[in-house]
This record gives C-alpha cells, sequence and structure tokens, in this order.
C-alpha cells in the first residue's frame, strides 16, 4: 500500500516539475510564523481583520488538507506551530491551483496572504499565493502507529494550533531568511475543523463551500 502511494507521489512530482512554478525554489523569504499571528491576532474582532491591508508569508509541512471542489483548507506547521490555511481556486488562480491540487499531507510549501476568522472563529491564512517548496514521497505515519509519548501528546492537541516547547520542536530559523526545505515536521495533525469553515464576509467572500 505504501509503495503506491509513493508512486503516485512520485507521479505528482514529475507533473509538478512540468508546471511553470518549478521544483525546489530558493528565492522564498518568510516574514512570519504561526505563532506570531495567533499572538497579533487571536484576540481581534473578525470586522478587524478584513479592514486590515497586510499580507503574510509563511513556510511549513502541510499535517492536514481538506479538499471542496474550487476551495481547500490545510493545516500548516512551522517551526512555532500551526495555523490554518484557505486556498481558493479564484484567489491564487487556476495554473496555481492546479498544482497545488498535486500537493499531499506532508508537502513543505510557502503560502502567502492576509489573515481571516472563518465562521467558527479560527484564525485562518487566506492564500494569495501558495508555492511547492519540497515534495515529501512517504506518507506520514498513521495515527498512533510507531508513535513516541511526546508524538502523542502532539495528536491530542486538539484545542490549539500551537506547538508547546521542547522535544519535537522544529529548528529555529530567521523568519527572513529563504524558507529552508529540508527541516523536519512534527508528524500528526489537530482534529479537523468545520467543513463549511469558509471566510466570512468583508474582502468578498462569504460563499459557501
Amino acid at each position: 500500500m505504501e509503495d503506491e502511494l509513493i508512486r503516485i507521489r512520485r507521479e505528482k512530482l514529475e507533473s509538478l516539475g512540468k508546471d511553470d512554478a518549478g521544483l525546489y525554489p530558493n528565492d522564498v523569504k518568510v516574514t512570519a510564523t504561526t505563532d506570531e499571528l495567533h499572538d497579533r491576532f487571536d484576540d481581534r474582532p473578525p470586522e478587524e481583520l478584513a479592514s486590515l491591508d497586510e499580507t503574510f508569508d509563511l513556510a511549513g509541512r502541510i499535517m492536514a488538507l481538506r479538499n471542496f471542489g474550487k476551495a481547500s483548507f490545510l493545516n500548516l506547521q512551522d517551526r512555532k506551530g500551526r495555523i490554518q490555511v484557505y486556498v481558493k481556486k479564484d484567489g491564487i488562480g487556476e495554473p496555481a491551483f492546479e498544482s497545488f491540487r498535486k500537493m499531499d499531507i506532508g508537502d513543505i510549501i510557502f503560502a502567502s496572504g492576509p489573515v481571516f476568522k472563518t465562521r467558527t472563529g479560527e484564525l485562518t491564512v487566506e492564500a494569495r499565493q501558495i508555492r511547492l517548496l519540497a515534495k515529501a514521497l512517504r506518507p506520514l505515519p498513521e495515527k498512533w502507529h510507531g508513535l513516541t509519548d511526546v508524538e502523542i501528546r502532539y495528536r491530542q492537541r486538539h484545542r490549539s494550533n500551537r506547538q508547546p516547547p521542547g522535544p519535537g520542536r522544529l529548528p529555529e530559523t530567521e523568519p527572513d531568511r529563504p524558507a529552508d526545505p529540508g527541516f523536519h515536521a512534527q508528524p500528526g495533525f489537530p482534529g479537523s475543523r468545520d467543513a463549511h469553515d469558509a471566510p466570512r464576509g468583508g474582502r468578498g467572500h462569504g460563499e459557501t463551500l
């Protein structure tokens, strides 16, 4: 079964190599981390976020991915924690969205865009740009399979996207340096969110997925 998954991911990698975006870019610069966004915006009302004119550039590993036709939600984990990212075909353009659909859980990506809150109040980055930094050819371990106690602790953090200090944290890199596609991420992801976590109004949102 795993061999078949690896074969499929290799095919996706070959297909992505033919896209205009290219593979393994080294010109990506990260300007924010997930914990910085949570610190700044977790307690702010959705209306205030909708009025912001600011874009944030992050890089990390896809830990959960939920597709709904022309839109998707993913959980992005960097060296500081996790945040939800909303990817819409109309938001990043059709060519980029077609490339995005070839990305999998475990892939390391770059995501850039403003922040908003979903109907359930979760802080989310609305992607205006998505780029693949490194393709994960092997899937992340199955739930509860071969895990250490530290890893189980991360899996059970259902109420927060933040990653606590201690063993298992990603290595530190400076936010304004190119993203390092070689860092390791903690396996697992928190509980899935509401499948209808579409953006609130304020910037032309409000569609139902």
